[in-house]
């Protein structure tokens, strides 16, 4: 059996695995590239969603945040904090293709 624990703060998305044995890592919030709201049937019926998380960090590109209440609202203040900690660090997203 496995426990996952997903904390969101104003400046990172923290996730912890595991039961005996753990594992955590981060994603800095202006690392986030892109948000997107996945709505299935079934949790739409119980009021809730999933968010998948784009970065451009490199232990973790890509998280889902799990049937999550209010996850609209919550994706939208993710992306309220990714655009100030940006600023904040004059951080520019720049995608380079090979």
């Amino acid at each position: 059996m496995r426990t996952t624990r997903i904390e969101v703060s104003t400046e990172r998305i923290t996730t912890s695995v595991g039961i005996f044995s753990r594992q955590k890592w981060d994603i800095e919030l202006y690392r986030v590239k892109d948000t997107t709201l996945h709505v299935p049937f079934l949790l739409r019926l119980v009021r809730r969603a999933n968010i998948r998380i784009v970065s451009s960090d490199r232990s973790s590109p890509i998280v889902t945040l799990s049937a999550l209440p209010d996850a609209e609202w919550l994706r939208q203040q993710i992306r309220t904090n990714v655009e100030r900690l940006r600023l904040k660090r004059g951080v520019r997203e720049m995608d380079i293709e090979h």
